[in-house]
């Protein structure tokens, strides 16, 4: 099954009063210890109901500009996409990096690293679903920069279907 629903956030301390819900890329980025940029990306599997424990679950996404990779994690907190910015979601004060104990508190187990090369990219990420059909809030997943060099993604807003995230 093929779930192309994905909801996104791009989180700018930055532009922290920015929502980007409709953007069609958006950008993990570790510039500065007081600029750094995180992706939000959730699925809404009401159409696994009732299929826990799933076999294998896959992430499928494309890199549009080139840059680091980043840390996937599971998010713990509510997120709306129309409306979420860095400053109205608990997130971290700078500076970046933050410490293990603020990511456990905030982002939850890290899942998979993201590769940041220009490609389509695919990641196991059959735990964090299954969690989440087995009563976890899917609150989707987070994805943090691990240097400076930016890496920019395609979003369910990109014209070609072929290249928007999926869950497989």
């Amino acid at each position: 099954m093929t779930i192309r629903n994905a909801e996104h956030a791009w989180l700018r301390m930055i532009a922290a009063d920015i929502n980007y819900g409709t953007a069609t890329e958006v950008f993990w980025d570790g510039n500065s210890a007081t600029d750094a940029d995180f992706v939000l990306m959730r699925f809404d599997l009401s159409a696994l109901s009732g299929m826990a424990p799933i076999s294998r679950a896959l992430f499928r996404y494309t890199v549009s500009n080139v840059g680091d990779q980043a840390e996937m994690h599971e998010f713990r907190r509510g997120w709306n996409a129309s409306t979420v910015t860095y400053n109205n979601l608990p997130m971290p004060t700078p500076p970046w990096p933050f410490s293990a104990a603020v990511i456990e508190t905030l982002w939850g187990p890290s899942v998979n690293d993201l590769a940041g090369n220009v490609a389509t990219q695919t990641v196991d990420v059959t735990p964090s679903v299954n969690r989440w059909l087995t009563g976890t809030p899917n609150h989707g997943w987070i994805f943090v920069p691990y240097f400076g060099n930016g890496c920019g993604i395609r979003t369910a807003a990109w014209a070609t279907v072929a290249e928007q995230p999926v869950l497989e």
